[in-house]
């Protein structure tokens, strides 16, 4: 149930609607109130139907000379014969319109709950909402222009008081002065298109009506919420504030081109009806009711022994090849601790949780060097003594010693560069560095299995895929690496079989490699 209080209405047409500081005066108040039920059809959608009524007053503060077709404002007979404006009209002085408009809708609307298409939170404490429905609109306006004595206003007196020394009228002085004129009477009928039917002596027409708008609710409580309103009515009908008319038309009379529009805002207190009443489900997440059970499902199975979890990692007992795995430790689906490189460390304890597979580790973890293998020591060493004993930096006049770098190997037909030698490129990236002048010959190899040809190819994208490693990974500039292929021309080991022999793959592997060569004349630079 909503129960509206408070609501602000508000005509856009051709005249001026009250609010602001004329929400309050002697002109008239500007309210509405009204109630309505709503039924949820689902976590998204809901229909209300609603009875409202209300009142809205508005002016035209710059006034007409040109509402020759009125008929409310020229005497005619099916209105109040003593308003006629005729003389006055004719001669092009200004009547100033002003309306009191009272309606009573009752509307059908649908509302799109905006909260529940994101349902990430339990329990929304805000819900935005879209609607859109039709509705009856029965109205009557009521216009102002006779005082206490039934005589027509005399207009002069506020347009002199509100004429400045420039000649031109000032709005709010006007609308003062107006103010101060009308005796808030609302005395006669408005112009209107058709009768529908009579209650006294109001005359009221229904319109069906199309509505849209939008709000947002706080939820209080499960019973209760606030919501803040706005919306609108489309009627079709432009005498919802008895003026159809151009004020001030360019040329001959003329219809307005838009009819009018009512708009109301309005603060709505919600009430959920019924004694054993649910929470409307715009505020529940869709998933809730799943949640809860599977909930309630894993306390009842938590208190049968075949359905314990005695380490709580997810995984029961009778399946859990674990049962106590240490708090805190992501597990398999057999409830074992993960150990993500294999390293006999779990990820929980591991401080190096993905070094390179096979590696020696230590008791946390991390990677230790094996004998003889190349760490950034060594090679900055070798770097600089080849720097020292070649002569080209420092002087010397020497030559280079025909040494390597640290090399790296390859699988049987292979070109991509294995995680076992990351640690090697890392070190010579970082000689490179260490020595921005550097070149560094990139050598491909093969062994001898297959065509000169195939191996010379294969031994080439072996190198690019070396070279464009340190490119990407340590930002190397492709300059200083050089390529090299040699495919199977330059082996290690030589005179190995051109087949498949158990016995010889060890050397096999060693010829499949590639080394890296400094160039002896960048270094002279």
């Amino acid at each position: 149930l909503v129960h509206y209080l408070n609501r602000r209405s508000e005509l856009s047409g051709n005249l001026h609607s009250w609010y602001k500081l004329f929400l309050f005066n002697s002109v008239g108040t500007t309210y509405g109130i009204g109630g309505s039920i709503r039924k949820s059809l689902g976590y998204v959608f809901s229909v209300r139907a609603s009875l409202n009524h209300g009142t809205t007053f508005g002016d035209g503060w710059k006034g007409s000379s040109a509402i020759f077709n009125n008929r409310a404002i020229m005497g005619n007979k099916d209105y109040d014969v003593n308003v006629n404006y005729y003389t006055q009209v004719y001669t092009k002085n200004p009547i100033f319109l002003n309306y009191k408009m009272t309606y009573t809708e009752g509307s059908m609307v649908g509302i799109i709950n905006l909260n529940n298409i994101r349902f990430h939170k339990e329990r929304p404490k805000f819900s935005p909402y879209l609607l859109v429905g039709a509705s009856l609109f029965m109205y009557n306006t009521r216009i102002n222009q006779l005082d206490a004595d039934g005589k027509m206003y005399d207009y002069s007196i506020p347009i002199n008081a509100a004429t400045n020394t420039s000649g031109t009228i000032s709005r709010a002085r006007n609308e003062i002065e107006l103010y101060k004129l009308w005796d808030g009477s609302f005395e006669s009928q408005a112009e209107q298109d058709q009768i529908a039917f009579k209650k006294g002596i109001f005359r009221y027409r229904i319109n069906p009506s199309a509505k849209f708008g939008a709000g947002i609710s706080y939820r209080i409580n499960r019973n209760l919420s606030i919501s803040l309103e706005t919306n609108n009515t489309i009627s079709g009908d432009d005498l919802l504030d008895g003026q159809r008319w151009q004020e001030h038309p360019a040329g001959d009379p003329a219809l307005s081109p838009n009819p009018d529009v009512l708009n109301y805002s309005s603060i709505g207190f919600n009430f959920t009806l019924g004694k054993n009443s649910s929470e409307p489900l715009w505020w529940l997440n869709p998933l809730d009711q799943g949640l809860v059970e599977v909930n309630e499902t894993k306390n009842k199975l938590a208190k049968i022994p075949e359905f314990t979890d005695s380490d709580d990692d997810g995984i029961i007992d009778v399946l859990d090849r674990e049962p106590n795995t240490p708090e805190g430790a992501n597990v398999d689906a057999h409830g074992v601790a993960i150990d993500s490189d294999k390293d006999g460390i779990i990820d929980l304890r591991d401080k190096e949780p993905f070094s390179i597979p096979g590696a020696r580790v230590d008791g946390d973890g991390v990677g230790m060097k094996k004998q003889g293998e190349m760490d950034i020591d060594s090679v900055v060493a070798m770097v600089r003594a080849a720097v020292k004993n070649g002569g080209g930096i420092g002087g010397g006049g020497g030559s280079f010693p025909g040494w390597y770098l640290p090399m790296i190997h390859f699988d049987l037909d292979k070109d991509f560069v294995k995680p076992d030698y990351y640690p090697d490129l890392y070190h010579i990236a970082q000689a490179m560095k260490m020595y921005p002048k550097m070149k560094v010959f990139i050598d491909g190899h093969t062994d001898i299995r297959n065509s000169n040809k195939y191996n010379e190819d294969l031994s080439r994208r072996r190198a690019i895929n070396v070279r464009n490693f340190l490119i990407k990974n340590y930002g190397i500039e492709e300059s200083r690496l050089m390529l090299r292929y040699l495919g199977e021309t330059t082996n290690l080991i030589q005179d190995l079989p051109d087949r498949f022999d158990p016995r010889y793959e060890r050397e096999q592997y060693m010829n499949r490699r590639v080394e890296f060569t400094i160039d002896l004349d960048s270094m002279k630079e």
